[in-house]
């Protein structure tokens, strides 16, 4: 699927001439702010012609200059503001009692998973499935507000694969116990999605600082802190109404422990077995499965 993200479009048109690179980093590096500019503005300040600028937009695949920067400011708007604000913008394509809701977002998640799938690098998620999986040190794993609950689980699932992974849970009155003794072995995966967590951010800043690597997943490609991590996967979150969705980065989360877990056979089994021998001692799943309906 083509997506109609201007950053998407950039980091998949291949070979770039001098001029064309000038625009396209400018452009990425203003995102976005972008969708504020003229063409003059972006000659100018990218140090190329206007007419080149112009060529380049049309090898984007837009058609001309205000097309682009329509496409541009569409993105931006329905990306950037607060549930109730998008709620606004959008209740009124629901003009009536009997919407299939269902459908609805059944239709924006497919379209989520197709863009995000279309996004991703397929090298970059290998190499932080392998970081995931084999980093010497700790694996902590951590995200705020909805994300909190997303790294929660994918931490969970963790420990089945490996040990030494860690959650950070994001209270800030218990940060310095939890982070007090990272080192430059540690890895952390951090969730994040707009409006971006500060606590996510400061994290990410102190696990730099230590010399750690870190893996983000975002679902957008300029975020607070995408220019310092070293490997982004970015899922996307369109959604019908009110809140964004985090369908397709559920999906992502599911996909990376199944990328993981071949990496770290046998242990696997291994600690599935301790898993449950602990299961069976404290009783925590139910012994009473209830006998199917005749038909």
């Amino acid at each position: 699927m083509e997506s109609d993200n201007l950053l998407y479009r950039i980091r998949n048109l291949g070979k770039l001439t001098r001029s064309e690179a000038k625009i396209a980093n400018y452009l990425e590096k203003n995102y976005p702010l972008t969708a504020f500019e003229t063409i003059v503005s972006i000659s100018e300040k990218a140090d190329v012609g206007k007419a080149t600028v112009g060529r380049f937009i049309k090898k984007l695949g837009y058609d001309g200059f205000l097309g682009f920067m329509s496409s541009v400011r569409r993105d931006v708007v329905t990306r950037l503001e607060t549930p109730i604000e998008q709620y606004l913008q959008k209740k009124d394509t629901v003009t009536s009692a009997d919407t299939d809701f269902f459908r609805q977002h059944i239709s924006f998640a497919i379209e989520n998973f197709n863009e995000t799938y279309a996004r991703l690098d397929k090298k970059q998620f290998d190499a932080a499935a392998e970081i995931l999986a084999k980093c010497p040190g700790k694996l902590y794993i951590t995200g705020a507000a909805t994300s909190q609950a997303l790294a929660n689980y994918f931490y969970l699932l963790v420990c089945y694969l490996r040990e030494d992974a860690k959650f950070i849970d994001c209270n800030i009155s218990t940060l310095a116990h939890r982070l007090a003794d990272v080192s430059s072995e540690d890895v952390l995966f951090a969730i994040t999605h707009y409006r971006f967590s500060a606590v996510t951010e400061n994290i990410v800043h102190w696990f730099k600082q230590k010399g750690c690597k870190v893996i983000l997943l975002s679902d957008r490609e300029v975020n607070p802190v995408a220019d310092i991590v070293d490997i982004q996967m970015v899922t996307r979150s369109d959604t019908p109404l009110m809140f964004n969705s985090r369908c397709a980065t559920f999906l992502l989360l599911e996909t990376l422990i199944s990328a993981m877990t071949p990496l770290l056979d046998p242990q696997v089994f291994n600690r599935f077995q301790s898993f449950d021998i602990f299961f069976k001692k404290l009783s925590v799943f139910s012994s009473t499965i209830p006998p199917d309906k005749p038909e």
